[in-house]
């Protein structure tokens, strides 16, 4: 029961990614990754259940008019995830629910152990700029991963 309403919130987060042009459109997938029994072998399925551990890789395909106009992908990071990693490395992100942006090792987190850098744990949500000559191309992929809490 718990693992069908962490995924429901997962699905529910994941899929409000929004971007800011009007002629971009958004498609989005959450996948699961599995190991083999004998722990050789990985490979990803479509999410359909979740438990505590499981790495969630999180896929946003992208299509443009093809014009040359960079745009902006915002994701959040459902609170029963934690951010792992990004295929685009020029993301950017929040720790504070979108109110202020910035990459990991520049921001700090103040808590009750006083002021500390901020670390992948502490992600809220993640931002990657498409450029206009990525834009061009007319389609694109940005993948996370996030391991579920």
């Amino acid at each position: 029961m718990r693992s069908a309403i962490i995924l429901t919130m997962c699905a529910s987060a994941f899929f409000g990614t929004t971007a800011v042009q009007a002629q971009i459109e958004l498609s989005r997938a959450a996948y699961v990754e599995r190991m083999s029994d004998n722990g050789k072998t990985r490979s990803i399925e479509p999410a359909t259940s979740l438990t505590r551990g499981d790495t969630v890789v999180l896929v946003v395909d992208w299509r443009s008019d093809g014009a040359r106009k960079s745009f902006v992908v915002s994701s959040p990071i459902p609170k029963h995830l934690k951010f792992k990693s990004s295929s685009h490395d020029g993301q950017i992100v929040s720790i504070d629910n979108g109110r202020s942006w910035g990459r990991i090792g520049t921001l700090r987190v103040n808590d009750r152990f006083g002021s500390r850098r901020a670390s992948v744990e502490d992600v809220t949500h993640l931002r990657w700029t498409i450029p206009s000559h990525q834009s061009a191309n007319g389609s694109g992929k940005i993948t996370y991963s996030a391991i579920v809490r």
